[in-house]
């Protein structure tokens, strides 16, 4: 599992991943996590970041419990281009 490195942004960046819904609630998301923190700090990765997710998802209550902290927050625009 290497969900981490994107080629097109850095090193430190990891994601997407996730559980299928049949199976969440049973601390997998927690140990893919946790394996993949592990394997970045093994590479010598001394911190860790990813783009954007709910912060009252299931995604996002590991990652605060891992002890992620948001650094900004994005909003989305729209506009009607039709009447």
């Amino acid at each position: 599992f290497n969900r981490f490195s994107d080629p097109d942004t850095s090193v430190e960046r990891f994601g997407p991943f996730g559980v299928n819904p049949d199976f969440r609630g049973r601390g997998i998301g927690k140990v893919l996590l946790s394996h993949c923190l592990e394997t970045m700090k093994s590479k010598g990765i001394c911190y860790a970041w990813f783009q954007w997710t709910d912060e009252n998802s299931a995604a996002g209550i590991i990652y605060k419990k891992a002890g992620f902290k948001v650094l900004r927050r994005y909003h989305t625009m729209q506009k009607t281009l039709k009447d």
